[in-house]
């Protein structure tokens, strides 16, 4: 089906590196601890809070990165407030980092 290869293709270029308090990388979207960004995020960033982190590739959009996560967009831009303004447009760049969720 096309939507799914869409989806592979889409999902295969981003990445969802996440961390467990011994530091240990895993690609479990519900970690239980607050992780560092694994790279470089835009000021204001939620570094403290967040429990895993999605790479934006070129070619990623805000409403795609959230559908992926299975996350409302506005889920998604509560949780990356340094998307000034919710613009997403502008503010959502490719090669820096935007966290997928809180702490379970």
């Amino acid at each position: 089906m096309r939507t799914t290869q869409l989806m592979t293709a889409v999902f295969a270029a981003c990445t969802i590196p996440l961390a467990s308090a011994a530091s240990n990388p895993t690609n479990n979207m519900f970690a239980i601890e607050a992780v560092p960004p694994p790279g470089p995020v835009q000021p204001g960033a939620l570094t403290k809070k967040c429990s895993g982190w999605v790479e934006a590739t070129k070619g990623m959009t805000c409403d795609g990165t959230a559908k992926i996560l299975g996350i409302s967009i506005d889920a998604f831009k509560r949780l990356n407030p340094q998307i000034k303004n919710g613009d997403c447009e502008h503010n959502f760049w490719a090669s820096y980092y935007y966290c997928t969720g809180t702490p379970r």
